[in-house]
């Protein structure tokens, strides 16, 4: 008899979309026991767990970077599917009542503003200010990368647009050639196609560098499955399952994909105006050249151990990874443990993370927390922090500083093949959210975060970035600020 717990028109529609029933119900296991939570040890600081690099290890690495970048070595890599909804949020009012004009939620506040914005309308009336949100091809309704963030003279530029001339000053090699990889909603394909073709000229004059963009969209496979507070697979009126879209982790995909070899990752709205550029590039490629010494170190003691594994030797891998990542090797273990142990590690992917100062930003940040059989460095959100256990809590208010999303990722291993990077992710430290679903509650599952849980895994090291290289458009308010206020390029 069947222990399956979907029907076979449920195993079917699963099949469909390229999810097995068994990893369906692992889903709703998960679901069931929502109480894992990551267990943090404490923050990572200045000195613990936090690089501050001095101005000499700066100028090394800035150095390799550059080397990395001109050996065609560099690529960006850009999620950029969510919508712009949240960012106008407070002028949801307006889709419903065009007359609306009180304060900061109205038109009023809009017009008010409008010579600061990227897409202001001067002394225009509500009726038309919720047109420009709300209607067809309405800012609101625009994946965020396709709304203008930015005002040089005349030219509004969108932050998909920000982030290729960015890509083009960090990621360019000797060829000329700048690549980068933006993972889009399919239906918004042929719009960002256009802002690439806007931006090329522009690219191709100033600094004599040609875009190689591609795209991807999540896979289907990677939406989840929804379940009942009861833990049963939650069904809508057809009798079908609810799936939903499986989170920023579901990306982890797309990266592997992309082909990278060393791979800036930043978030969509996390832009600079021109003005600020250069500062973003210099740590762009601090934190590439870094990684790219990082890897090079141990692929050397990688290639040692293996065709060596002399006790010497696995004495300075040991001491190699200590100093670097905080392990602790196993002192009663035997060479022969002790030695499997360095190899696996050092046969990870690498990836260098910025943080910066915590000023009360909304978000993750670097702790140690426990890991196989010694203290790892994570990435970790407030959601999975068991904030109700008082020694869980004090650790995380305990925080100094915050995950901005920018890092370098080495995607490959020391023979240049692409590590397999979901052997390298925690399954068990998806999100689980409720929700409701046409007016019922409804527990739903994330995957891993593309920067949590995703890479719980890989080689992690934090490195302090300067605050002014963090710029987020959360909301439309944010392009008020310095940051985001241009003059004519």
């Amino acid at each position: 008899m069947s222990t399956s717990l979907f029907t076979e028109a449920q195993e079917r529609q699963l099949a469909d979309r390229g999810i097995s029933a068994a990893e369906a119900q692992r889903q709703i296991g998960l679901m069931r026991n929502e109480s894992q939570f990551a267990r943090l040890q404490r923050p990572a600081t200045i000195d613990d767990g936090i690089r501050h690099l001095n101005p000499r290890e700066e100028a090394q690495f800035l150095e390799l970077g550059n080397d990395a970048a001109r050996a065609g070595r560099l690529s960006k890599f850009i999620p950029a599917s969510g919508a712009a909804t949240r960012m106008f949020q407070q002028f949801s009012g307006l889709d419903h009542d065009p007359r609306t004009v009180d304060g900061q939620g109205g038109a009023e506040w809009f017009t008010k503003h409008a010579a600061k914005l990227p897409f202001g309308e001067e002394q225009a009336d509500a009726a038309t200010i919720r047109e420009l949100l709300y209607g067809l091809d309405g800012l609101a309704a625009r994946p965020k990368g396709l709304v203008p963030f930015h005002r040089y003279g005349v030219e509004a530029r969108t932050a998909a647009e920000e982030h290729m001339l960015e890509a083009a000053r960090t990621c360019c090699g000797d060829d000329g050639v700048a690549r980068l990889h933006f993972t889009i909603p399919e239906s918004s394909r042929a719009m960002f196609e256009a802002a690439v073709d806007r931006i090329r000229p522009l690219l191709q004059e100033r600094f004599g560098v040609r875009a190689e963009v591609t795209f991807s969209v999540q896979d289907p496979s990677t939406d989840t499955v929804a379940c009942t507070p009861e833990g049963l697979p939650f069904i809508d009126g057809d009798g079908r399952l609810v799936l939903r879209p499986g989170g920023h982790g579901a990306l982890l995909r797309n990266l592997e994909r992309c082909g990278g070899d060393l791979v800036v990752i930043r978030n969509i709205d996390n832009v600079v105006v021109e003005r600020d550029l250069d500062l973003v590039v210099r740590w762009n490629l601090i934190l590439s050249g870094l990684l790219s010494d990082l890897e090079d170190r141990s692929s050397v003691l990688l290639a040692l151990m293996v065709h060596c594994g002399t006790s010497n030797i696995l004495a300075h891998i040991e001491t190699f990874l200590e100093r670097e990542l905080g392990f602790r090797p196993d002192e009663n273990g035997s060479i022969e443990s002790r030695k499997h142990a360095a190899i696996a590690i050092l046969n990870r992917p690498w990836r260098v993370c910025g943080m910066v100062r915590n000023d009360g930003e909304p978000g993750g940040g670097p702790f140690w927390i426990a890991g196989d059989g010694a203290p790892a460095l994570q990435i970790i959100e407030s959601a999975q922090v068991d904030l109700n256990d008082f020694s869980q809590a004090r650790a995380w208010r305990g925080a100094t500083h915050f995950n901005p999303v920018h890092l370098v990722c080495g995607l490959r291993d020391r023979d240049g093949s692409p590590f397999r990077l979901a052997d390298f992710a925690d399954p068990a430290q998806s999100f689980i959210i409720r929700k409701t679903h046409q007016g019922k509650p409804l527990v739903a599952m994330e995957h891993p975060g593309l920067w949590n849980g995703a890479m719980a895994r890989w080689n992690t090291i934090f490195v302090e970035v300067p605050s002014a290289t963090f710029a987020p458009v959360k909301t439309v308010a944010d392009l008020l600020r310095h940051a985001h206020q241009a003059v004519a390029a």
